[in-house]
């Protein structure tokens, strides 16, 4: 199976369905393509038939995949013209060595659950949460994972040309065995505590 990686371009391929197949938009052929190749098919919702099977493409639900006041950490290079991470520990900021080398990690505090959103078929995302930033001044508050690692992106990275990044994979948790994984390792478990958490607040409460 050919999976494709997140940052590997894409080709549009406008197809029409016709015969009970998909065909190319202006009737060529279709391009040869490699066995096993993953791939995704996006259609108006008003193309199905059955309205009721847009149901597991579209349905939202929410997983809690982590309690307030957890620690994350984001990754943060150590070649971008910041403090690093020995002047930081100095300063009494909270940072740990990375497994990456030019990196260390800086951490930040969750103020509510981290909650995900998952849609259907398509990629979970993750729902407004606030921030503490250490070191980080009081009225920069943030309100996302995203917002906070840029801010420490923009404070700790300064000569990088954007701040922006996946989060999935530059942000990090401590698992109970104490390594640390990246936020992307909850997205594949997210189904299974979205469920336990559905069946626990259908339990009685005595």
């Amino acid at each position: 199976m050919i999976t494709p990686q997140s940052n590997e371009r894409r080709v549009l391929i406008p197809v029409r369905w016709s015969g009970g197949e998909w065909k190319v938009l202006d009737d060529s052929s279709m391009p040869k393509l490699a066995e096993g190749t993953v791939g995704e098919l996006s259609v108006p919702a008003s193309a199905f038939l059955n309205p009721k099977d847009t149901k597991p493409y579209l349905e939202e639900s929410f997983a809690e995949i982590l309690p307030a006041l957890t620690m994350l950490w984001a990754s943060i290079s150590s070649n971008h013209g910041g403090p690093g991470m020995n002047e930081l520990v100095r300063r009494g900021l909270p940072a740990k060595r990375s497994h990456e080398n030019g990196y260390f990690m800086v951490g930040f505090l969750i103020k509510e659950p981290l909650v995900l959103r998952l849609r259907g078929t398509k990629h979970a995302s993750l729902e407004p949460c606030p921030c503490d930033l250490p070191g980080i001044p009081q009225d920069m508050a943030v309100s996302s994972i995203n917002q906070a690692y840029t801010r420490l992106s923009e404070q700790y990275e300064p000569q990088r040309r954007s701040h922006a990044g996946n989060v999935f994979q530059k942000v990090y948790f401590e698992s109970t065995n104490g390594s640390f994984k990246p936020l992307e390792d909850l997205r594949f478990i997210a189904p299974a505590l979205r469920d336990e958490q559905q069946a626990n607040n259908r339990r009685p409460h005595h």
